[in-house]
């Protein structure tokens, strides 16, 4: 069964459409394990990451506390406009001005970040200096699926050498060679392979992946594709913590439009959604939720 096809179980569980005695320990131990599995659907979720809580997140919880259900999210990728709420709706509302508790409730959600505010040394970011280029058509004019459309009329080795010559490095913090892992992959004896996006970033101040997969979906979506055509991989799950619903509905809508062109070549993605657990930001951890298991590290 097919690692992506895995993660509906534990939505099945949210959504109690597993009855408590039909659940196998495997499902219990889920349920167990999940922030939001825990939490009534119609609950607030004010953020109590490190920036949130320095701007009087404590003091918004027990303001919106009379008001409505509330629990705590870490965190919501909203460090520059602490706090913020995440709502039943989707929509995360920052309350950084001390708006009126009815606004919070039920007023616009904060909308995206404008990163040409943010970011006056564009790395990752470059694209996003110039706009949004979360749809298709702004996408392709900035060129995005250009190399993969020249890609796969090359051998993987090709594609394989070129990223190992460029000495291109993660920049999750480890700068861990990009060719190394690819060839690793390529190298391992398997039937299938998957390409795995990590969208779970959850450490303060961090939220350049929520960034990235609102406005520019489609660059990600090209390089798990061309990752794909260099390991021989022809699934891909992008997994998108909880804490980031319009993350999850913007790289949703890419896809749909990516497979529609058929920009991909063949490869498939889906997005699995994160049930809130700050370790599944940790890659073995990531695997497990996945796979519909409890997101514990692995040895």
């Amino acid at each position: 069964m097919s690692i992506a096809r895995r993660a509906p179980d534990l939505a099945q569980i949210a959504a109690g459409r597993l009855a408590e005695p039909a659940r196998t320990a495997a499902e219990r131990g889920a349920a167990s394990f999940y922030t939001d599995l825990g939490l009534p659907p119609d609950t607030l979720r004010v953020c109590h990451g490190t920036s949130c809580v320095l701007h009087g997140a404590e003091r918004l919880h027990q303001r919106l506390a009379p008001e409505a259900a509330c629990g705590h999210a870490y965190c919501l990728g909203h460090c520059d406009r602490s706090p913020a709420v995440l709502r039943p709706d989707g929509n995360v509302v920052d309350a950084c001005d001390d708006r009126a508790t009815d606004e919070v409730l039920h007023g616009d959600g904060a909308g995206s970040v404008d990163i040409r505010a943010l970011c006056d040394q564009p790395i990752v970011l470059e694209r996003l200096v110039h706009g949004d280029h979360s749809s298709l058509a702004a996408a392709r004019r900035a060129g995005v699926y250009e190399t993969i459309e020249a890609a796969v009329r090359r051998p993987p080795g090709e594609l394989l050498d070129t990223v190992q010559r460029g000495r291109l490095r993660g920049r999750g913090g480890a700068g861990f060679p990009v060719g190394a892992k690819w060839q690793a992959c390529a190298d391992t004896p398997a039937e299938r392979r998957f390409v795995v996006a990590n969208g779970d970033e959850g450490d303060p101040g961090s939220f350049v992946d929520r960034v990235l997969m609102e406005q520019d979906p489609h660059a990600l979506l090209e390089g798990m594709a061309l990752c794909g055509h260099a390991v021989g991989a022809r699934e891909g799950v992008v997994f998108i913590r909880s804490e980031y619903p319009r993350a999850v509905e913007v790289m949703q809508r890419a896809i749909e439009e990516a497979e529609e062109a058929g920009v991909l070549g063949g490869f498939e993605v889906v997005v699995c959604q994160g049930m809130g657990s700050y370790v599944c930001g940790e890659e073995t951890a990531l695997l497990n939720a996945i796979e519909g298991r409890r997101g514990e590290v692995r040895l």
